[in-house]
């Protein structure tokens, strides 16, 4: 039997390249957006304002809610997920009443 090895390469930019974020979808997880369409998820906690990354790749991310700041204390260094750019292969072929 032959075998078949096929590898896929997703680079995956730097944050400072990201053009959107967003926490919610999953606890504890940012999701960056680049141009590209790349999507990277990374683990984050929310912390005090004030608190300063300590570690290298550690970036603090603030945005309100309810007129409220809160921050968010993300690991850059490595991505717990990424998504690539082609578009999905399942497409709704209705249209919906």
């Amino acid at each position: 039997m032959n075998e078949l090895i096929i590898i896929l390469t997703l680079i995956i930019p730097t944050v400072d390249k990201a053009i959107d974020w967003d926490v919610g979808d999953v606890p504890n997880q940012m999701t960056m957006t680049y141009p590209s369409g790349v999507q990277a998820t990374y683990s984050t906690m929310m912390v005090p304002c004030h608190t300063k990354a300590q570690h290298p790749g550690w970036k603090l991310y603030k945005t309100k809610s309810m007129q409220q700041d809160v921050c968010y204390l993300t690991d850059t260094n490595n991505p717990l997920m990424a998504r690539g750019p082609w578009e999905p292969t399942i497409k709704r072929s209705y249209v919906p009443r």
